[in-house]
């Protein structure tokens, strides 16, 4: 009973952390607010802070959103690419492109029926859930699996991975998982490998016991190896100067007849040396956070009511920036929080408030909508980015659409909420300016 309590509730926490951080670029000023609180012989944290590109398509980074169960997918300076999927297991794959403007299925033939097995776009199955992502000249899609709906849903319910042409064409098998196997849906690539977190069910004595392995795929060839085992329940929330970065929740207690006490770690993994080591470790009514931002662990604290900042191969912070005065005391999530072009953001008062990672200045943004379902405003939530600009979801309507069913390829109406996406400069979205190009979504 205790240990079904505690994967419920770290995954209600992990559920509580929207958004991650997106590839870093320079970084126009914050508002005002409070300044750095640097130790004398410390570097300053503006000119300690590179100024980055976008991450290349080589080098070790995240290809997944740093949120498990996030929504939020990925793209590259073209387009965005995403999984549309209804009730069923089926799903399609969608892509915005940036240069029109439109929301399309990712099918080479644009006038036929997408919601059959013959068209490209088509899934037959993100079972678990689905994750989509390029990777050098490639596409990808994970499927997270559920081995135990074997028997509905046949070799449909496993675990795979799949490569393809970044229109969605030459669609290929790599890996497929075995009955006892899921993958957790976040992970991590560089030129040749994938790096997934496999899950998997083994028995110790007579009990089943779930366990967690970090594993390097071949891109290529899907060949695939066990590189650690990883804390249950692990997830990547970055991957940056040859390091994966994983945030895990689990029970600290000192046996299992006492209450839940939850204990949060950020480690890391080194892909030269095969070696973890523990970055930052807190309990959980701490009410901490913690994000990846270039080589930044970026890690906020409500008990603290400070943003500290430090090199992932370092052991001290550098910079420890405390809260504005004006940020009430009595919130303890980091809602719709995040990091990208220098700047680190949480949700609070209908705005959403902007830290300088540079300056220790805070900013607001007050882009916002109401959202139809929970009858509450919420900010413009940026889901991908350029050089120049974001996609950003603006707004959310409630629409009928079409899907398909997986046992005979029916086609069934559900009605449920249709993001709203649209595209906007960086500069514009930070100084709340709604100067939106919207995106047309196509059926």
């Amino acid at each position: 009973m205790k240990q079904l309590f505690l994967k419920s509730i770290a995954s209600l926490c992990a559920l509580c952390m929207l958004a991650g951080c997106a590839a870093p670029a320079p970084s126009p000023g914050a508002g005002g607010g409070a300044g750095a609180n640097v130790s004398a012989g410390e570097t300053d944290p503006a000119t300690e802070m590179s100024e980055a590109g976008q991450t290349t398509s080589d080098t070790l980074h995240l290809v997944t959103d740093s949120q498990r169960g996030s929504d939020v997918s990925k793209g590259n300076e073209n387009g965005y690419y995403y999984i549309d999927r209804g009730g069923d297991i089926t799903a399609n794959l969608r892509y915005i492109d940036y240069s029109t403007a439109q929301d399309i299925y990712l099918s080479a033939r644009p006038e036929s029926d997408h919601l059959t097995p013959d068209d490209e776009s088509y899934l037959s199955s993100v079972a678990g859930t689905g994750r989509v992502f390029p990777a050098g000249d490639k596409l990808f899609l994970l499927r997270a699996g559920a081995p135990s709906a074997a028997d509905t849903f046949g070799d449909d319910a496993m675990a795979a991975v799949f490569r393809m042409d970044p229109d969605g064409s030459n669609r290929t098998l790599l890996y497929q998982g075995g009955a006892d196997e899921r993958f957790g849906d976040t992970a991590a690539a560089d030129g040749h490998f994938l790096y997934l977190i496999g899950q998997r069910t083994e028995t110790t004595g007579d009990a089943p016991v779930e366990k967690s392995y970090l594993l390097r795929m071949d891109g290529e060839s899907g060949q695939t190896e066990t590189l650690c085992e990883l804390a249950d329940g692990a997830w990547f929330i970055g991957a940056a100067d040859g390091m994966l970065i994983f945030h895990s929740i689990s029970d600290i207690a000192d046996d299992d007849s006492t209450p839940p006490m939850f204990g949060h770690k950020i480690f890391a993994y080194d892909v030269a040396s095969g070696t973890l080591s523990v970055l930052q470790t807190w309990q959980y009514e701490e009410y901490t956070e913690a994000w990846v931002y270039d080589d930044l662990l970026v890690t906020a604290s409500w008990t603290s009511r400070t943003v500290t900042l430090r090199r992932l191969r370092e052991a001290e912070a550098f910079a420890a920036y405390p809260f504005a005065n004006d940020i009430p005391a009595d919130h303890i999530n980091f809602w719709f929080a995040g990091c990208t072009d220098g700047r680190f953001y949480f949700y609070v008062d209908t705005a959403l408030r902007t830290l300088d990672l540079a300056t220790g200045e805070w900013g607001k943004m007050t882009l916002q909508y109401d959202d139809p379902e929970k009858m509450e405003p919420r900010p413009v939530q940026i889901y991908a980015e350029t050089a120049t600009q974001y996609l950003v979801l603006c707004d959310q309507q409630m629409t009928t659409r079409r899907y398909v069913n997986w046992d005979d390829h029916s086609v069934y109406a559900l009605e449920a909420l249709q993001p709203v996406f649209s595209l906007i400069a960086k500069e514009d979205y930070w100084n709340s300016v709604p100067n939106y190009r919207p995106v047309t979504f196509n059926e």
